[in-house]
């Protein structure tokens, strides 16, 4: 009957801790969401030229996949600030699992999670990149901030 008990008490303590992860994930984790107005097609809707960042994620999410996530929404607020505010810069985070995004999945011939830099001139993606080298990048988070950075930059600063 003790033993019983006590497998009981730690699928209960195990199910406790399994639900307040997810609800800190959901609540703490990095803000990616679009601000009210612009589509999945044009998040950059009444601007002539800016930059999208995009983490292509799925419904199974691993420690690196958070990481990724995590580096990139970080290199996009803290190196990009002024353009974020100024929303020539947006990033986001879409669910390739979901059905409304799979044609992301098509237009980059996407294979796994990653990241994907989006030049768009007036409502129109014009160039893109996808950044699969994030993978290895995860342990190295000065070198990972760096490669978004740039790809951002190079788009940003570019006058073709």
């Amino acid at each position: 009957m003790k033993k019983t008990t006590l497998v009981l008490r730690f699928a209960l303590l195990a199910l406790a801790m399994a639900g307040i992860a997810h609800w800190a994930s959901k609540n703490f984790g990095p803000r990616s969401e679009i601000a009210a107005g612009p589509t999945a097609d044009d998040p950059l809707a009444g601007r002539d030229h800016g930059v999208v960042v995009t983490y292509f994620t799925s419904d199974a999410r691993c420690p690196t996949c958070l990481k990724i996530e995590q580096l990139t929404h970080r290199a996009v607020t803290e190196r990009l600030a002024n353009e974020l505010a100024e929303r020539s810069v947006v990033f986001r985070t879409l669910n390739i699992d979901r059905p409304e995004n799979e044609r992301f999945t098509k237009r980059y011939d996407l294979v796994f999670k990653t990241v994907v830099v989006s030049e768009r001139r007036s409502g129109e993606e014009t160039r893109w990149v996808a950044l699969d080298e994030v993978w290895d990048l995860t342990g190295k988070p000065d070198e990972f901030i760096e490669l978004i950075h740039k790809a951002v930059r190079s788009y940003l600063d570019s006058d073709a």
